[in-house]
């Protein structure tokens, strides 16, 4: 293991957008049926975990020269703690604690990740995980947290980011680079660029396509004024759904002719509409974006840490009643981004911004995250339920944090065929996440009387 290891350009930036109103951390919850002792949970993260060289590396370094560092203090112990809850606390109090937990940042002088086991909760125990972005995304966070189970198959433990895939993604990073680094505004120089027809790229298909992509990015207006926008806090709180039947899911889909996604959009782009509602009429034109990222791992590739994901903009037309018409506008603006370059070219600038000036990397962040209200993740898990350590895996879900003044988060998590959504939200604007869960029951409730 050599000493210290720069920090990738991507990673960098995640770790570099880390500010006390919006942590950069991934949450996670674990729920079993059983008591989990923090003891049997830390011998799993020690013989599983730690096979990832990263996971025992604690960050050094300032501005654009960090590195990973093994930590010479490194103990597991220090690293899974235990908590506890007030006697016969349940679902509600778990969640705000655990919006209490978002707002903290990780201790800086060891490896930015830590589990908290909760060994007395219901019949059984939680563990809430908190794990910091420049680690990895969360698509191969949640990998590596379902990666302690029972019978896991072995991991080949990749530490670094999954080489890229040749010559697309390699050209938008040097594309990105370049314009970040060449002017103080993104917009300007995309625009200068989409108007200069003697590039080279713009003659190629697939350079038309990145043009494009840039000029989304880079030229889109601010997103509808909504409580999910607004100056953020350091109080956050979240709450998560009932479970969904994923085959109930499935028949839908099957039943309006399109993707699982496009049925689990068109629930919370409605429960988003009858949140708004509640609080205001709503234009049956109003959109909200949506910033979804997209794995851009190759698909047999081992699990690596890392960020190896792009982000495409999906507009949400939250103000549409009718479900079938709603749908219909879903599927067709998901079949539009399938076919962009919006991924390659947002992962491009994330790591042009990545190394270049703080200040510049802020200005990014601003202009990006102020064309969008939410993230919405969504990660299929396991068909079958996991054991941990001999105890059954009831229940997962997880948050990705937001940048900039992204307010809202949603994720969605299928698990033993069932599928999760959680929300999470600033304290201030939206004060009671439940109010988001009970819209979104309402309109799955109305999606199944639907298709019945």
């Amino acid at each position: 293991m050599s000493e210290r290891i720069p920090v990738d350009a991507a990673d960098a930036a995640w770790i570099r957008m880390d500010h006390a109103e919006n942590r950069m951390v991934i949450v996670a919850v674990l729920t079993f049926d059983r008591p989990m002792p923090t003891a049997e949970f830390a011998r799993l993260v020690e013989e599983r975990l730690l096979r990832f060289d990263r996971f025992r590396r604690r960050l050094a370094g300032t501005g654009d020269r960090l590195t990973w560092e093994l930590d010479p203090g490194f103990s597991v112990d220090r690293q899974v703690i235990e908590s506890r809850l007030p006697p016969g606390a349940g679902e509600a109090e778990l969640e705000a604690h655990v919006g209490d937990l978002m707002s903290l940042a990780l201790p800086a002088d060891r490896p930015p990740w830590q589990f908290e086991v909760i060994p007395e909760f219901g019949a059984g125990s939680a563990v809430v995980a908190r794990l910091h972005h420049g680690i990895a995304d969360g698509m191969a966070l949640v990998g590596v947290l379902l990666g302690l189970a029972d019978g896991a198959p072995p991991v080949e433990a990749v530490s670094e980011p999954v080489p890229g895939t040749g010559g697309t993604l390699d050209f938008v990073t040097s594309l990105a680079r370049g314009t970040v680094r060449a002017a103080g505004s993104v917009v300007e120089e995309t625009v200068a660029m989409i108007m200069e027809p003697d590039r080279a790229f713009l003659r190629a298909r697939q350079g038309v396509g990145i043009a494009a992509a840039l000029g989304k990015f880079a030229l889109v207006p601010p997103d509808s004024p909504t409580p999910f926008r607004a100056p953020l806090t350091t109080t956050k709180r979240v709450a998560w759904s009932p479970a969904c039947r994923l085959p109930d899911v499935k028949r839908a889909a099957k039943a309006l002719g399109g993707t699982v996604n496009d049925v689990l959009l068109t629930v919370l782009a409605g429960g988003m509409g009858r949140f708004l509602a509640l609080r205001g009429s709503v234009d049956p034109a109003c959109e909200i974006r949506a910033v979804v990222p997209v794995n851009l791992r190759p698909p047999d590739a081992p699990l690596s840490l890392g960020n190896r994901f792009g982000l495409v903009l999906v507009a949400l037309p939250v103000g549409i009643v009718d479900v079938r018409l709603r749908f219909a506008e879903v599927r067709a603006r998901m079949d539009r981004v399938k076919q962009s370059m919006e991924p390659a070219v947002a992962l491009g600038i994330l790591q042009a911004i990545g190394t270049g000036p703080r200040w510049l990397q802020d200005q990014v962040v601003r202009s990006l995250s102020a064309s969008s209200s939410a993230v919405m993740t969504n990660v299929p898990g396991p068909r079958r339920a996991l054991r941990f350590a001999g105890r059954t895996l009831e229940q997962v879900m997880f948050w990705v944090p937001r940048a900039g003044s992204i307010g809202l988060g949603v994720s969605i998590l299928s698990y033993a065929d069932r599928v999760l959504v959680g929300f999470a939200v600033d304290a201030a604007h939206v004060s009671d996440p439940r109010g988001l869960v009970r819209a979104f029951e309402a309109e799955w409730s109305g999606m199944l009387a639907l298709v019945q």
